[in-house]
């Protein structure tokens, strides 16, 4: 279950290096006020969703699609600008 606890930010620079070093190639990157980046990766193998310290790979266009999503929606409610209903 996600959590709304920031106790350490890694720096898209360090996020990059770890995907890179798997290669994968940045799709989209999301930054959220306050929150953790939401970013979006491929490789040959699928897609993989970075959400702060989380990653979620490999996985298929469609499950990337609802992890992206849902690690969005998550991040936008933990800043308040959203509520969870």
């Amino acid at each position: 279950m996600k959590r709304c606890s920031r106790s350490h930010l890694p720096s898209l620079e360090e996020v990059e290096a770890i995907m890179r070093s798997r290669r994968y190639k940045l799709m989209a990157d999301y930054p959220i006020e306050g929150q953790y980046n939401v970013s979006l990766w491929q490789n040959r193998s699928g897609f993989a969703v970075v959400y702060g310290l989380q990653l979620t790979a490999p996985l298929t266009y469609a499950y990337a699609a609802q992890e992206l999503g849902e690690s969005l929606m998550h991040a936008l409610s933990c800043q308040g600008a959203m509520a969870e209903s």
